[in-house]
Formats: structure tokens, C-alpha cells, sequence
């Protein structure tokens, strides 16, 4: 069953000629109404023979339908058709149609020309009607049963973080040729980057994408932090396992958030991608912080340059006027514009302002369409306030801040954006908001201030989410927090307010932007009681002693703290993620903190260099080795070597491991490629001599020498010799026969492209065709 809600009533129409068009062998036009006189769909003779009318009344009632076509009998008889149909998105019963019928004797003499929403989902079932369902991407999201699978099954980490009113987006979305060139270059080196300014649709592309790869049986991958290490471990290994990962705002939403660690676990994760011909890769970004970011770290340079040819640039500059037309009209017709606030866009052509508006952006789009935003505007403004907004982008959630909200709602909206970018627990968030508030004096207890003001701030500022049965908040819109951030980095005051009042460390991190805050703070780190604080991952040791490093804080009275804090961090490292954990401990133990905070007696104790070492990444870890090496001069102690030696060894065995079963597929393909095909595939079903004998041992051959440069590599990466290492043990965690089998399945082709122009108009008149309804 196709849902034809998810069309607009342009979409409808356009879906009703094709259809009708194939009924009746006979090409169809689509007119604007205005001048159309009543015609919907016509055919190309002048007059018309055959008029088509297309009522889209998806969740109404008969009565309304048959209300609307008796003021559509007159102008039938004014044109007078050799033959005159109707479509419509409404279930008939036969008595319907037959009362339908009779209201038009002379036109309609049969109920075969009555089409209703029962008959155009068999059409479109109908296998050779295929192209159509394919043309239309909102029907073909109905057809592939794709929003069931992404609901239904465990595809997705943190799903409804991603697929938030997925059906509401998928609603507005608008195939473009951004969206068609993003999916070919997916589809032909399976990673893409979009790039571009904020509010040009990168994540709506992005979910699209998945969504049209989730119809094809990949399995989605996602988390709202964007740490790769987590979804590294996420992504299957098995080369045969058909996976999609998107890493959303994958440098985050504010530059100086980029963690250093991110350049070469983003390497290492492209490289698996490429390696694998089932896995694919999405990444999006705001380009002017991965400008910045690549201008920081070589590494990141170096990685985007290699891939420049998977860069798309999402510019709304390239974006046809027709293209943004669609996307404006949608969100008028989905949102429910009210006619007389649509009827002073429609005057005069005014739609052509917003369309083809220097400052065009969905976003601002979607902002003016709440009603929340216009309904204390009369309908003869509404046309001058979205322009107000186009000219003025940048005082789109100003106007919203400084005037509309009262003093609770602001130190909500600053709560939730000290405690995330994302969303957060609608518990965490209420025990922080009213740690605020109760610190004011004359607030009225008597009410639940906090029920009273997410309320009202829900559907404007802020939406709910159902986490799989946890209520989460999130801001309704990413541009919200770029708002936050401007105000809150001139605001001092503001933030010493909430660093006073925080219930979580996080809080603190995520609002220190000016140098009287960062006093502040400091003098509060003096104060043990800072250890009191709560923590929503990681721990609070551990954001101690991050707060220490990143404030530069040398203080005498802080060094028995300093080294608690420390041993709690390695040994209690339940929720601190390796990445993070492996860039602290180098800072910390940097010759300038371990020498005035004299942490000789950590480091140089065997058991607590285990402790240290052992959850680190190898890359940290042989990173850190050479540090050591450099900075202290431990060469001659030959306990710690061995003790370095005695971890390496575990660690390099896994990270070899991992790195060529990766490698495996590039092995086999090299194999193959010079092995009979044909006759592998003969033996395949047989037994398996055949592939243990030959093919087997050739890939097991390769994959030891590749066992071996990876070791040669790490081995000059290292400054000390290392024991010889079981290759052959290595080697036997290799999953190399079911490695061949991916190869000798044919691969499936990803290729989808349906896309046809659907007129020979010019695009201003399709756009006036979309307007004037």
C-alpha cells in the first residue's frame, strides 16, 4: 500500500497524468490553475478532448470530495470533453463512484473513469508500472517498506536520534541534483563527503541516503557523539555484511570541539571503508570548520585531499530555482499554511521572491512555516516577515530570544546547550535546569516551572524525543546552538552563572569561553568540593584532570589531588572511551605537568604502568612509549622495557590482526584475479579441497606477508626492539574462507537512476504550475 499523504497536491497531480498517461496511451499536460480555467491534466489538442481532474483528499471525507467536484460541473460543461475523468487520493465505495458518475451524465458514462486511491495503489503494485514508483522517491519510500525496517529493526545505534520524524522529513524532502549527484558518487567509490554552509540540507541528504540504502539491506550505523572508535566497533568485520555508516556533523558543530585524536581514527576508518566492498561511508560537514580543521592537522588534509573526488559541495547557489521552489511549496503545503497567508504569496507572482532570494535557505524556510512563528502576524504581512528573515538570516533566533522568551525559558535553552549538541535525558535536563533556577531568590515553587517551560518551548525551540521509551530534549533546529554559542562566548556573567550552578562537569566544559570565566573556575578547582560535581559519561576524575591540562593550571595545593584524581581515572575506566583516555594520560605525563606535579612514582611503578597502558589504542600507546622515551630517558632501565614489550606484544597481535582482516578482501581479489574463476565456482558447491588446496593457501601466503610489513612498520615506529611476534597465530583468526566466498557472488548493483525531467516546460512556468493550486 503506497501512502499518497506523503504527496502534495502538485506531486498528486503530476503522479495522476503519469498514471492516466499510460491508461490511455495518450500524452498529458499539467496546467496551472488561473489559467486553466478548471483543467487539471488535458491532453495536447486545442480545445482539449480528454480533461482529467485530480483531487488529492488523502484523510478526508467522501462528503468533501463530492462537495468540491459539484463546483466543478459547470466548468466540464463549459469545455465540454469527448471524455472527462477523475482521480483522487480517497478511498470510493461503488455506490460512491455511481452517485460520482451521475453528477456528470454527459462525461462520465462509466465508473472505469472514476480512479480512486484503491485503484492507483494496484496500478502502482502492478510490476510494470515499476518506472513510476521509482520516479516518484516519496512513493518509492512507501513501496521498499524502508521506513518499517529502519522502525522495526535494531539497524541503527542511537536510532531515534537520526530517524527523528523521519516520515515528517521525508515528507519535504525534495530529490535534488545535489541529492542524485551525492547518491553516484556513494554508489561508484562507496564514501561520500558533503560539504557546505549550515541549513543547506547536508543531514536531510545524508538520511535520504540511508534510507535508499537501507531499502537495499545495508544496515545502518550511526552515533549522535560521531565517535568513530565506537562505531569502528560497531561495523562489522565480516566483509559479506552490507553496512552504511553516517558520521553526522562528523567535525562537530563548533570547530574547537574537534578532538585530536579524530584525523587518524578517521584514516583508519576510511581505509576499512575502501577496503570493503559492502561498506559504505557518509560523512557530512559544516566546510567552513572542516576548513579550519584542515589548516590544524596534516593529517585531515592529507585525507581530504586523497578523497577530493568524493567531495560534493552542497551549494545553494548551484540549486535550480525550481529545485527551491519545491522545497518552499512543500513546506507550505506540509505545514499547513493557511490560504489567506499562501494567497498573499501567490499574488503577483510574489513566490518568485522567496525562490529566487540571494539568502534562499531551507531552514529559514522551515522557521517562517511554524505556525508558532507567524500566527500573531496578519496574512497581508506574512510575505514582508519571510522576506524581513531572508534579508536578515542571522536574526532569525535573535528576535525569537530577546523578545519572545522570559527568563526561565532563556536559562532553559542555556542548560541544554551547556549539557549537549545533541539531546539529552529529559530527567538530567530537569535536574539541572532546576539547580538554576532554585538558586534565584522570589522563584515560585508552588508550579513546576520546568514542566511549564518545556511546554512552551516544545515545537518552537525545542522537540521531544521517544529514545526507545527514554523522553530526550533536543533544540528543533542545529542553528539554535550556532545562536547559543555567539551569545553565550560575549555573555561572562552567564557563564560563571551556570559553572556556579552546574550539576554536571560537562556543564563547565562546554560554556568556559571567556578568561573571567576561566578564573572562576579555577579558583572553584582549589575547592575539593568540585569533586562532587556529577558527570553524564566519562568520570569526574577524569574531567578533573582534563581541567587541569586544558586551563593550564599549576598549583601547589592542587598535587595530592592531581594524583588521586589520576590513579582513579586508570583504574576506573568503565566509561571513558579509549580516544579520550589516550590523549590525556600523554598530556598529563608531558615533562612540564609530571615534573611540577611530580608524578615520577606513577609512572615508574610497573604495576601502575599496566594500569596506565593497557586500555590505551596501540597508536596512543606506541605514541606515548616514544615520549617516554624521548622526554625521560628510560632506555637503561631495561624492568620497564621488558614491560613495555610484554604489553606491546598483546596489543600489536590484535591491531595486526584487525588491520589484515580488513586488508583481506584487496588480498583475495588480487588472488582471484589470476585464479579460474569459472572453475572455482565449479568446485564451490562440491567440496572445498579446491579452495583449500589452491586458492586458500595463495591468500594465506599473502596475507602473512602482509602480516609481516605491518609489523616492520610498527617496529620502525617504535623506539625499541620488540620480541618476534606468531605469525601463524595471527594468521588463524583470519577469516579468509568466507573472504573468497563474498568474491564469487556476484556484487549487487547499487545503481538507481530514474530520474527524468517531467515536463518540457521552463522552469519558471513549473514553478508557477506549483503555486497557483
Amino acid at each position: 500500500m503506497f501512502d499518497l499523504s506523503n504527496l502534495n497536491d502538485y506531486e498528486f497531480e503530476m503522479l495522476c497524468r503519469d498514471i492516466m498517461q499510460k491508461k490511455l496511451s495518450v500524452e498529458l499536460s499539467i496546467f496551472a490553475r488561473g489559467v486553466d480555467q478548471g483543467i487539471d491534466i488535458c491532453d495536447t489538442h486545442t480545445p482539449p478532448i480528454i480533461l482529467i481532474q485530480a483531487k488529492h483528499y488523502a484523510g478526508s471525507k467522501y462528503n468533501d470530495l463530492r462537495t468540491s467536484l459539484k463546483k466543478e460541473i459547470a466548468k466540464i460543461e463549459q469545455h465540454n470533453p469527448n471524455g472527462y475523468y477523475i482521480c483522487t487520493s480517497l478511498s470510493l465505495t461503488r455506490k460512491n463512484k455511481i452517485e460520482i458518475m451521475n453528477m456528470f451524465p454527459n462525461y462520465i458514462h462509466n465508473i472505469s473513469h472514476i480512479v480512486d486511491k484503491i485503484e492507483i495503489n494496484n496500478f502502482l503494485a502492478d510490476e510494470q508500472n515499476k518506472d513510476l514508483v521509482l520516479k516518484n522517491y516519496k512513493l518509492w519510500l512507501c513501496a521498499s517498506n524502508v521506513l518499517s525496517l529502519v522502525n522495526n529493526q535494531n539497524v541503527f545505534i542511537d536510532c531515534s536520534e537520526l530517524m527523528l520524524d523521519i516520515e515528517a522529513q521525508s515528507r519535504l524532502f525534495v530529490e535534488t541534483q545535489a541529492y542524485r549527484e551525492a547518491f553516484k558518487i556513494l554508489n561508484d567509490n562507496r564514501i561520500v563527503i558533503i560539504v557546505g554552509a549550515p541549513g543547506v540540507g547536508k543531514s536531510t541528504v545524508s538520511k535520504m541516503l540511508l534510507l535508499r540504502y537501507a531499502s537495499k539491506k545495508y544496515s545502518i550505523r550511526y552515533v549522535s557523539s560521531n565517535d568513530i572508535m565506537t562505531v569502528k566497533n560497531v561495523v562489522s568485520l565480516n566483509p559479506n555484511k552490507k553496512e552504511i555508516v553516517l558520521l553526522d556533523d562528523f567535525l562537530g558543530q563548533h570547530y574547537l570541539s574537534l578532538k585530536e585524536t579524530l584525523p587518524n581514527e578517521l584514516k583508519t576508518f576510511i581505509s576499512f571503508i575502501e577496503k570493503n566492498k559492502h561498506k559504505k561511508l557518509i560523512l557530512n560537514s559544516r566546510i567552513t570548520i572542516l576548513n579550519e580543521a584542515m589548516q590544524k592537522f596534516i593529517t585531515l588534509k592529507d585525507v581530504m585531499e586523497k578523497h577530493e573526488s568524493n567531495k560534493y559541495l552542497l551549494d545553494l547557489d548551484q540549486m535550480s530555482f525550481l529545485e527551491k521552489a519545491k522545497i518552499a511549496y512543500n513546506h507550505f503545503y506540509f505545514h499547513l499554511l493557511p490560504k489567506d497567508y499562501l494567497s498573499t504569496i501567490k499574488v503577483n507572482k510574489n513566490y518568485f521572491k522567496i525562490v529566487k532570494h540571494k539568502n534562499f535557505n531551507p531552514r529559514i524556510i522551515e522557521f517562517v512555516t511554524k505556525k508558532h512563528n507567524y500566527e500573531n502576524l496578519s496574512s497581508k504581512d506574512y510575505l514582508n516577515y519571510i522576506c524581513d528573515k531572508l534579508n536578515n538570516p542571522e536574526e532569525v533566533w535573535k528576535d525569537e530570544f530577546r523578545n519572545r522568551l522570559n527568563a526561565n525559558d532563556r536559562m532553559l535553552m542555556n542548560t541544554l546547550y551547556s549539557l549537549s549538541n545533541t539531546s539529552i535525558d529529559n530527567l538530567e535536563l530537569e535536574k539541572a535546569f532546576n539547580k538554576r533556577i532554585m538558586s534565584l531568590a522570589n522563584q515560585d515553587t508552588s508550579i513546576n516551572q520546568y514542566k511549564d517551560t518545556i511546554t512552551r518551548l516544545t515545537n518552537s525551540l525545542l522537540k521531544n524525543i521517544d529514545d526507545r521509551g527514554t523522553k530526550k530534549i533536543s533544540v528543533i533546529n542545529p542553528s539554535i546552538n550556532d545562536y547559543l554559542l555567539s551569545e553565550l562566548s560575549l555573555n561572562s556573567i552567564e557563564q560563571i552563572a551556570i559553572i556556579d550552578n552546574a550539576v554536571y562537569f560537562e556543564q563547565i566544559f562546554k560554556v568556559i569561553k571567556s578568561d573571567e570565566a576561566k578564573k572562576h573556575f579555577i579558583e572553584k578547582l582549589l575547592n575539593q568540593n568540585i569533586l562532587k560535581l556529577e558527570v553524564l559519561q566519562n568520570s569526574t576524575f577524569f574531567y578533573f584532570v582534563k581541567a587541569i591540562i586544558d586551563l593550564n593550571v599549576f598549583e601547589k595545593r592542587l598535587s595530592k589531588t592531581v594524583k588521586f584524581a589520576l590513579e582513579r581515572v586508570y583504574t576506573n575506566l568503565s566509561y571513558i572511551s579509549k580516544s579520550d583516555y589516550g590523549t590525556l594520560i600523554h598530556k598529563i605525563f608531558s615533562k612540564t605537568f609530571y615534573d611540577f606535579y611530580k608524578l615520577h612514582n606513577i609512572l615508574f611503578s610497573e604495576d601502575k604502568m599496566y594500569f596506565i597502558l593497557e586500555p590505551m589504542h596501540l597508536r596512543d600507546t606506541i605514541d606515548f612509549i616514544n615520549t617516554l622515551m624521548e622526554s625521560y630517558d628510560m632506555l637503561d632501565n631495561d624492568e620497564l622495557v621488558n614491560l613495555f614489550k610484554d604489553l606491546l606484544i598483546g596489543k600489536i597481535t590484535d591491531d595486526v590482526q584487525s588491520d589484515v582482516s580488513s586488508d583481506l578482501s584487496d588480498i583475495v581479489s588480487t588472488v582471484l584475479s589470476v585464479a579460474d574463476d569459472h572453475e572455482i565456482r565449479s568446485y564451490m558447491d562440491e567440496t572445498s579441497d579446491y579452495l583449500d588446496d589452491v586458492v586458500w593457501d595463495d591468500v594465506q601466503d599473502e596475507a602473512s606477508k602482509k602480516v609481516e610489513e605491518i609489523l616492520m612498520t610498527i617496529n620502525e615506529q617504535l623506539g625499541l626492539s620488540i620480541y618476534d611476534f606468531e605469525i601463524n597465530d595471527m594468521r588463524c583468526y583470519l577469516d579468509i574462507s568466507d573472504t573468497i566466498k563474498t568474491f564469487l557472488n556476484e556484487p549487487d548493483s547499487d545503481s538507481d537512476d530514474y530520474y527524468e525531467r517531467s515536463s518540457n516546460q521552463t522552469d519558471d512556468s513549473i514553478i508557477t504550475s506549483l503555486f497557483e493550486r
